[in-house]
């Protein structure tokens, strides 16, 4: 099977789900929801202070709650 690659919302890079990052809020979904999925290196640049940044299976699981409701 192969994977849909996606491309990261700042440098356009096609990657796969696994390679993509989203910004997670614990307080509110909807910014959650709206996030951009980025590429770890652009992700890092955006939110260079974000310690969940390398959190993958959290925001693995954001970047699938996305993917569900379009």
């Amino acid at each position: 099977m192969t994977q849909k690659l996606k491309p990261c919302a700042k440098c356009g890079q096609l990657k796969t789900n696994k390679e993509l990052f989203v910004y997670v809020d614990g307080n509110n979904l909807a910014i959650t929801n709206s996030s951009p999925a980025f590429c770890k290196k652009c992700y890092s640049e955006q939110y260079p202070n974000d310690s969940l940044r390398d959190n993958r299976n959290f925001l693995r699981w954001a970047l699938t709650c996305q993917e569900g409701e379009k």
